[in-house]
């Protein structure tokens, strides 16, 4: 890497950190999604010291704690409750506020992560603890922010110009930074995914080495006790192979054949083992949940337009910018104007296409392969939440999928964003156009922080 280059990467991570720490200060207390209960769930482990939990080792003496900081940073006005608020009878305990009371159901990496980095505040009251963990995820964030810089440096090598609006426009996303702020388990889970997304992309770009099939092995693994959104890697990483391997001769294929069986047989095994570990059995709960969504099509929504519809909304709204617990959004103005955005994408793309056709691709056949991989787990993670969503309807009649279930994916979603708005501007153009993308993420970001979300929890 170039003088230059690690400069501007440096720059980058300073920003991170910077942006991270912004959003952490201005961002009252518990006003994210599910934050309470993740705070819970790494304080149990810590007091604990077991990954597994069960209902007896809920501690009401911590559930009252930080019902009493919520209520001293105004929880009632601004977040999301599921029962009645009454201040005279103040809630005892997380059921008082919310049907889905607990995280312990979760996967416990990222939980286990949090006990250990708490440990030294262990005696310190929990908004300070909160805070801690904060910062742990403004530290994750940034490093999802230099594995974005990686990944498309690996993609585009002669293009710094391009590397640049990639980093900027995963660095400025409001809603990510947001979210990346807090103390949630999305947070480790879109930093593994992100690494993943680069080790492939720089395989497909350099060539195989073993070191990274170990790597992306083990970021497999340690994501399925990070979060169940990691699961799209799973299949992605089964396609990556023949993929990568397609127009590289009989022997290639049949590399490709051995890997998808020996990822199959693992598949196999994860689903045999976990039943009897409670680790994984929530893994063989979601594999129950996608086989009755086929098995039993009639008693799900499965042909309904108005479902999909209104999914495609809530994920478009959640994912660009919708603060606190989703309640403090934007105006509509602004979302017309980000549709017609990805719509010029989408048809940057079809340009693309269409120079691919005609022989003249400004993309060589690795370049190629390697977007054709991201768009595929675009549209992986994307089926696995409307799936999961239209499960549980079941459930939580009229619930919507969130945009933030997309962010492992994020740095894929921009990289195509980018390249497609790309395909526009004509090649003398695209120096001048760089800085016109830089501010224009970076003013909508700031649109988005003071004009929205400052507004909704302090005035």
């Amino acid at each position: 890497m170039s003088a230059r280059s690690m400069l501007i990467l440096l720059a980058f991570l300073a920003l991170a950190l910077l942006r991270g720490v912004l959003y952490t200060a201005v961002v009252p207390p518990w006003q994210t999604p599910d934050e309470p209960r993740h705070l819970e769930y790494a304080r149990l482990i810590a007091d604990t010291g077991r990954l597994t939990l069960t209902g007896k080792d809920l501690s009401v003496s911590l559930q009252q704690q930080v019902i009493d900081s919520m209520v001293r940073f105004r929880y009632w006005d601004l977040g999301y409750y599921s029962y009645p608020y009454d201040p005279a009878n103040l809630p005892q305990a997380f059921n008082q506020v919310w049907v889905e009371a607990h995280e312990i159901h979760q996967q416990p990496l990222y939980y286990a992560l949090c006990a250990m980095v708490i440990w030294p505040w262990r005696a310190d009251d929990v908004l300070t603890q909160m805070y801690v963990l904060r910062l742990l995820s403004v530290v994750l964030f940034a490093g999802t922010v230099l594995a974005a810089w990686l990944t498309a440096r690996d993609l585009f090598p002669a293009n710094r110009g391009l590397s640049i609006a990639i980093t900027a426009g995963v660095l400025w996303q409001p809603m990510f930074t947001h979210i990346s702020a807090s103390v949630n388990n999305d947070v480790l889970a879109n930093l593994l995914m992100a690494w993943v997304v680069w080790l492939l992309v720089r395989w497909y770009m350099r060539g195989f080495r073993v070191w990274q099939a170990l790597v992306i092995v083990g970021l497999l693994l340690v994501g399925i006790v990070t979060k169940r959104t990691t699961l799209f890697v799973w299949p992605l990483v089964m396609v990556a192979v023949p993929l990568y391997l397609w127009g590289r001769g009989r022997w290639g294929w049949l590399v490709g054949v051995v890997g998808m069986a020996a990822a199959g047989l693992g598949t196999v095994a994860l689903v045999v083992a976990a039943p009897s570990h409670p680790v994984l059995a929530r893994i063989l709960w979601d594999l129950g949940f996608a086989t009755d969504l086929f098995q039993n099509p009639d008693a799900y929504q499965l042909t309904d337009p108005a479902v999909y519809a209104a999914y495609a909304q809530n994920l478009f709204i959640t994912f660009w910018g919708a603060f606190g617990w989703t309640a403090a959004s934007l105006e509509m103005a602004w979302y017309y104007l980000l549709t017609v955005v990805v719509a010029a994408a989408a048809g940057g793309w079809g340009l693309l296409a269409w120079r691919a056709w005609r022989k003249r691709s400004p993309l060589d056949r690795n370049q190629a392969k390697a977007l054709l991989l991201l768009a595929l787990a675009m549209l992986l993670q994307l089926v696995i939440v409307v799936v999961k969503q239209l499960r549980m309807q079941t459930f939580l009649a009229g619930g919507l999928p969130q945009g933030r279930f997309l962010f492992p994916v994020l740095v894929p979603v921009v990289i195509l964003l980018v390249v497609g708005l790309y395909q526009w501007v004509p090649v003398r153009w695209h120096r001048p156009a760089l800085p016109l993308f830089l501010g224009a993420v970076m003013l909508f970001d700031a649109l988005c922080l003071w004009n929205y979300a400052v507004p909704f929890f302090y005035l």
